[in-house]
């Protein structure tokens, strides 16, 4: 997060705290924050690193050599006599040893390695984009059950500061209230901080853009509120699937996961440099055809140029391609053992998460209103009393934040297990990256 964006949100808090007015913001579906979130200045950069591949690709297939048109002029003189030489000679290299295909080969290898990379990249950005969307609906969840239990706690200190007016209830019950109330607010602060910061953070996945300061008549007592840029994230989450099992997500991962896809790119590259590296062994021809004339007489003829490779055999260019295509190699090899270890842990967590989550819900935990409404008639009929009353309703707000805490650890475990793959999982086709083209 920018300072800004820190700024704004740090401002938009203390406002809250003070009871002024939220900054405004603007509501985004997931689908449209993916789509914003595909456009990226990271996946603009690897897109014009694509145009590079290709036009080193075009460069490749064009040939190397032009040829060299050469006009000669000389004058002769001698035993009284001048005369003008003149010569025209077309002069041309060609290349013996097939390195055209071999650098064509190359280029293909490293403009399908880029593919890759921007595949992989886009989907870690779609993914990082959808759990920012997920956390801003668990924390709006969370504001608003510390909200709900704030305005429980309120009128619970009212109605023991009532009952103490008439007798009915103690000091203590009204210093355990008041207590309770506090402590509720010190909450609701919290979670109106941590909602704020998770719309900035939802802004800048979108790809917000900073705004200009907007103060509200400020006072000396009162904040200044900053209209910031906030993303109120619209709609539902879709629903979560079970994650095939390990070794056909594995399977998955190893097939589709992009920079798998741009590390045997890699290889094929270096492989086709080693082969253009040999080609240049072969030396290559020099042809020149020439026409003049000299001394008066007409003259024409064709020269052939080939280098004798005694001493210079391309050995060092060689050595080099081999070692680039041995640490590809290395480079593939210690990548799928990191796409192993990445899947197989995402996998556990989030069947880990499922399961709890599953537990969560047999529990079947009350709403927080109905839950605080009985226990607070309780307490009015004399049942139980204050320090009872704030035990049941700690008890039913802890229930509350555990079940919304929950479905962000599925959702977070769930997201990880998509990066880590890399590739279209069974149910999540709303975030197949290969569908959002380059």
């Amino acid at each position: 997060m920018s300072v800004r964006w820190l700024a704004a949100a740090v401002v938009c808090v203390g406002a809250a705290a003070s009871g002024a007015g939220p900054a405004a913001a603007e509501e985004m579906t997931l689908t449209e924050l993916l789509e914003a979130a595909s456009a990226s200045p990271r996946i603009a950069r690897l897109a014009a690193e694509l145009e590079a591949a290709g036009a080193h690709l075009l460069a490749a297939k064009t040939y190397p050599y032009n040829p060299e048109l050469v006009l000669e002029a000389a004058d002769r003189s001698g035993a009284g006599d001048s005369t003008t030489d003149r010569g025209l000679a077309l002069v041309q290299r060609f290349e013996l040893g097939g390195q055209r295909g071999e650098r064509r080969a190359a280029a293909e290898a490293d403009l399908d390695g880029a593919r890759g990379a921007i595949v992989r990249a886009r989907r870690l950005a779609l993914a990082d984009a959808a759990g920012t969307f997920a956390l801003t609906v668990f924390e709006r969840e969370r504001l608003a059950i510390e909200r709900a239990d704030a305005e429980l706690a309120r009128s619970f200190a009212e109605l023991v500061e009532r009952r103490l007016e008439a007798g009915a209830a103690t000091a203590l019950d009204l210093a355990l209230a008041q207590a309770g109330l506090a402590r509720a607010q010190g909450s609701l602060a919290a979670a109106q901080g941590a909602y704020l910061a998770a719309q900035a953070r939802l802004a800048e996945a979108a790809g917000g853009v900073e705004t200009e300061v907007a103060p509200i008549e400020p006072t000396p007592i009162e904040p200044v509120l900053v209209e910031a840029m906030l993303i109120e994230p619209k709609g539902e989450l879709p629903p979560l699937t079970a994650p095939p099992p390990l070794q056909e997500t594995l399977d998955l991962a190893f097939a589709g996961r992009g920079d798998l896809r741009a590390a045997r790119s890699a290889i094929e590259a270096a492989a086709e440099r080693v082969r253009l590296a040999r080609s240049g062994r072969v030396p290559d021809l020099t042809v020149s055809a020439r026409v003049g004339r000299e001394e008066g007489d007409d003259l024409a003829g064709i020269n052939l140029g080939l280098p004798l490779p005694l001493f210079d055999r391309n050995q060092g260019q060689i050595a080099r391609a081999a070692a680039e295509l041995s640490i590809a190699r290395a480079d593939l090899a210690a990548r799928e053992l990191v796409v192993r270890r990445e899947v197989t842990a995402a996998h556990v967590r989030f069947e880990a998460a499922l399961e709890a989550h599953r537990s969560a819900e047999r529990l079947g935990v009350t709403s927080l209103e109905d839950g605080l409404g009985l226990v607070e008639r309780s307490f009015e009929a004399g049942r139980i009393g204050a320090a009872e009353l704030l035990l049941f309703r700690r008890e039913l707000v802890e229930g509350r934040r555990q079940a919304v805490a929950a479905d962000a650890e599925v959702w977070s475990a769930a997201l990880e297990l998509v990066a880590a793959v890399g590739a279209g999982l069974p149910g999540w086709e709303w975030l197949d990256v290969e569908r959002r083209k380059p």
